[in-house]
């Protein structure tokens, strides 16, 4: 299982200097959506698609 795409906006946008207290919806590549959270962040960081580079969605225009 993969991450496909970010829905909303990174972390940093919405004012998180360091990421680890934000979560994060995405979209997996089995059509199912996780939300990260902190007590999953560290064992998934390597998963995580990196800002600017990682396509995102925004939930109100889909």
């Amino acid at each position: 299982m993969k991450i496909v795409r970010r829905i909303g906006v990174p972390p940093s946008a919405r004012g998180s200097n360091s990421g680890s207290t934000c979560p994060d919806v995405f979209e997996l590549s089995d059509g199912n959506f996780a939300v990260i959270g902190t007590e999953a962040t560290q064992a998934l960081d390597g998963e995580l698609p990196r800002t600017p580079h990682a396509p995102t969605t925004n939930a109100s225009s889909s």
